[in-house]
Parts: structure tokens; sequence; C-alpha cells
């Protein structure tokens, strides 16, 4: 996987499409801070959780496991915009749905269209690295 060229260009591809859903939603929408980013700068271990497990588990999880299998069941559509929505509330996050749900949907194009989910592991990874640094900016 890390030794396919492809990997990173579709990697960065989702990591460029997230980033800029991130960044027109934030303009259109202007979120407020939501309860991950409180519990972020609360907690030592959240940016951890942050960056490495949660990336992990949630594109397992919501692209893996239910993109996979209702994409197959059912098409792609149907697929991903179940996870996606999934995806989007499962951040609690009620001003971000539309973020969380546009940059579900583009994963879910992403690991179809690269074949692999450390695709957008990785991507997921790098878009949490970067809010938790414009995050911390911020503050």
């Amino acid at each position: 996987m890390l030794k396919n060229k492809g990997f990173y260009v579709w990697t960065f591809r989702a990591l460029r499409a997230g980033l800029i859903v991130h960044l027109v939603c934030a303009v259109i929408f202007k979120p407020l801070p939501n309860l991950p980013d409180t519990l972020i700068q609360s907690y030592v271990i959240m940016p951890f959780y942050t960056i490495v497990v949660a990336p992990i588990v949630e594109e397992v999880a919501y692209r893996k496991i239910i993109f996979g299998f209702l994409s197959e069941k059912y098409n792609f559509w149907v697929g991903a915009s179940v996870s996606s929505a999934l995806f989007s509330l499962g951040h609690f996050s009620p001003d971000r749905l539309v973020t969380y749900f546009l940059v579900g949907m583009l994963f879910c194009h992403y690991y179809k269209k690269s074949g692999s989910i450390g695709t957008t592991i990785f991507a997921h990874s790098a878009l949490n690295f970067i809010s938790l640094v414009m995050l911390t900016v911020k503050s």
C-alpha cells in the first residue's frame, strides 16, 4: 500500500476535497465550537484519539463496513448516503451536519476509486490534524 504511488494520489485528492468542503461550509454556516473541540482542549489524550484512533475506527465502520455492505447490496448512492448520514450524526455536531455528510460522501467516492481503506484513513487523519492545529492556533 505505502509503496503504491496511486495510494498517495488518491489520499491527497481525498484530503484536498475534505479541506475544500470544510472551508466552504465554515464560510457558509460559521459553525460554533462543538463537543469534540471542547474535549480536545480539555484532555491530553484527545489529540491522539482524534488523529490516530478515530480515523481508523470511523473509516473502517462507516466506509469499509457500512458503505461496503450497502453499496454492494444496493448501489453506490444508497451506500454513500446512508453511511455519510450516520457518519455525520455520529459527530454530535448539529451545526456541522452538512459538512460531515459531504466529507463522508467524498470519502466514499475516494475509498471506492482507490480500492483502499488506507486512503481515507490517512486523509481523515490529516484532516483531523489540520483541524486540531487550527483549533489550537485559534485559541
